[in-house]
């Protein structure tokens, strides 16, 4: 026997619900482009000499993380897999990096930021490496309002650079 005001698709009901509300997030979030799921990358944290910064990578799909240096040396750090599952490709990174699998995407976050661990970090579609976006990470001289600097664009970053070393 039914109880009043339930209703044999409510099962059906809440799993479109669901599904809405998971595509709603993708185009909110400004992944989907014409037709693709495109990362987009961001910093949820101060970027500061010693500190640990934060970045956030929106794609709802496997996805891997890597770095490339100012050496241009690309160093893969490791991702998340379609069960939602961190891995990282070497043991001795988990002491400098922390994966951790969100909703529709993952954070790496860099532990103790050094100049060793300045570059402009990735996170790419995990069967498809061109479906990639990256964040330009290294900290700047801290005035009274300076959060720390970070771009996406590498002239900008030569530009700091160079007035950075100079200062």
């Amino acid at each position: 026997m039914r109880s009043i005001g339930s209703s044999p698709h409510l099962p059906t009901i809440q799993l479109c619900s669901t599904i809405l509300s998971f595509l709603l997030s993708i185009l909110h979030s400004g992944t989907l482009i014409s037709g693709k799921l495109t990362p987009r990358v961001s910093i949820d944290t101060e970027v500061e000499y010693g500190r640990n910064v934060t970045l956030r990578c929106v794609l709802p799909r496997s996805l891997v993380f890597y770095v490339t240096n100012a050496n241009t040396v690309i160093t893969t750090i490791g991702g998340i897999n379609s069960y939602g599952e961190c891995y990282y490709t070497d043991s001795s990174l988990k002491d400098k990096y922390n994966i951790t699998a969100i909703p529709i995407g993952g954070l790496l976050t860099i532990i103790n930021l050094e100049n060793s661990k300045y570059g402009t970090y990735n996170c790419s579609d995990a069967f498809n490496a061109r479906n990639s976006e990256g964040i330009d990470v290294f900290p700047v001289k801290r005035g009274k309002h300076n959060r720390g600097y970070s771009c996406k664009s590498l002239p900008y970053v030569m530009l700091f650079a160079a007035i950075y070393a100079l200062s």
